[in-house]
């Protein structure tokens, strides 16, 4: 996984980095102009994703698959910040949202998480699978996340194992929409009537 931050609109006043991570925990800090190796970062037991903050680019997040946690560093000193702890099992995406306001992270365990990046509280859990259950572990995982939908920027999308979609307003802690995969449903659909043919078949043997 390897992110930069050499978008920032600040470049001449804060240095350019990019960031490397790799399955065995370790976070490589190069200078993307000469490609000289700044710095090894101490990480998670293994890191699935890297994200940078909007604003200076020079905080930046960490997520693991292997122990859950999402880990933060201010790149300048070296040093991590904060560990965001609550997902159950793996965090598989995440991000600062567009204000920097937020850091999120979507996990196997069916969650979007919302943090505060200053204190590492958790501010808002979006749950999804079936609602009747609070902690359902058997909800399909999500696996992918995108961010900076909506006028205000503040939508935010993440896909789960199962082919459904969720769309999320991170300011009003609202699930906006619920989108299941063309193609899943397709799938399903041939399945039923293989299904129905072949019980039709069966009934008339």
């Amino acid at each position: 996984n390897n992110n930069n931050n050499n978008n920032n609109s600040n470049s001449k006043k804060t240095p350019n980095y990019l960031a490397v991570g790799a399955y065995d925990g370790t976070i490589i800090i190069y200078d993307p102009d000469t490609g000289a190796l700044l710095k090894n970062l101490e990480g998670p037991t293994d890191v699935e994703w890297l994200s940078f903050h909007p604003k200076g680019g020079t905080v930046l997040l960490a997520g693991s698959v292997e122990d859950g946690t999402v880990w933060m560093y201010h790149l300048p000193t070296s040093k991590c910040m904060q560990v965001f702890v609550g997902h159950q099992t793996g965090v598989t995406a995440g991000a600062f949202s567009p204000d920097g306001r937020w850091a999120l992270s979507a996990s196997s365990d069916a969650t979007l998480r919302v943090w505060a990046p200053k204190t590492g509280m958790n501010k808002h859990v979006f749950r999804f699978g079936d609602p009747q259950t609070t902690h359902n572990t058997n909800a399909p995982g999500l696996t992918s996340m995108a961010t900076h939908g909506g006028v205000d920027q503040q939508l935010v999308m993440v896909g789960a194992e199962d082919g459904m979609a969720y769309v999320c307003h991170i300011g009003t802690k609202k699930l906006v929409a619920s989108l299941r995969h063309y193609e899943m449903l397709m799938g399903n659909t041939n399945n039923n009537n293989n299904n129905n043919n072949n019980n039709t078949a069966n009934s008339n043997d």
